[in-house]
């Protein structure tokens, strides 16, 4: 019994955890599936009971002092839910910090309204990655700081195994031979956000009727592909169907994606 009771305790304030939190995301604008998808995330976040109203709180503050504004906050955290628990488990002001002080860079509030994942970044993950992003922009006589200021989301890429955009790729269905293929692409060449390389594949999936598997083939011979804006997969594709026909064009465009 006593067993029972103490877990019934906890998921009750991890309920109520939530539920603050949810209350808190009500406050600064989020409404509808938005602040569903929102309050779900913040119930399965790490630390799960530390996941707290105050923390978010103070999150928000830290933010709104660095130029992000509360409601301008919440529509971002509908665009990327996953930008959330970050601020409910550790403070922004270290990275704030450190995107401030960095030279070269815009102001913190524009680089995270560019690509809220940044918030999942602190002050040691943002130097490690502009160290890892060096060697790639040097040769065009340009620093770290000035290439991620027109590319915000080159701060997300690690010579690690994960990023967003390969997160996304798994999250799809696609298969570890295009995920690996992804993964070898140089950021130097161009780099892509988990959100434009959802945007790019659900565009060639709904256009040209592919699956999963179809999708990963294709990614897998061109990794490219996941950076290309729908719109110039748009282009490309009217191009193709007005010289071979609509057929024509897919069949293109699956052949040769390049």
């Amino acid at each position: 019994m006593c067993f029972l009771a103490a877990a019934a305790l906890v998921a009750a304030s991890a309920l109520t955890a939530a539920a603050d939190v949810r209350s808190v995301l009500v406050r600064i604008g989020v409404r509808g599936a938005a602040l569903r998808r929102l309050a779900e995330r913040a119930a399965k976040a790490p630390g799960g009971m530390s996941a707290s109203a105050a923390a978010l709180e103070q999150s928000i503050s830290e933010l709104d002092a660095a130029g992000l504004a509360p409601d301008r906050l919440a529509k971002l955290l509908a665009r990327q839910p996953r930008a959330l628990p970050p601020l409910l488990s550790h403070s922004p002001a270290a990275l704030l910090a450190a995107l401030r002080d960095t030279k070269g860079l815009p102001p913190a509030a524009q680089l995270i309204a560019a690509e809220p994942l940044l918030l999942t970044l602190d002050d040691v993950k943002l130097r490690a990655a502009l160290d890892y992003l060096e060697p790639f922009v040097c040769a065009a006589n340009r620093s770290a700081a000035e290439f991620v200021a027109r590319q915000p989301q080159a701060l997300l890429w690690r010579a690690e195994a994960s990023s967003p955009v390969l997160e996304t790729l798994r999250e799809m269905g696609l298969d570890q031979r295009a995920v690996d293929r992804v993964s070898r692409w140089s950021p130097a060449r161009q780099l892509a956000s988990g959100d434009g390389a959802r945007r790019s594949l659900s565009w060639l999936g709904r256009t040209l009727g592919l699956d999963a598997a179809a999708l990963g083939r294709l990614v897998a011979s061109f990794p490219p592909v996941v950076g290309l804006e729908p719109a110039r997969l748009a282009a490309s594709h009217a191009f193709l169907a007005s010289e071979a026909g609509e057929a024509g064009a897919v069949a293109g465009l699956v052949r040769y994606p390049q």
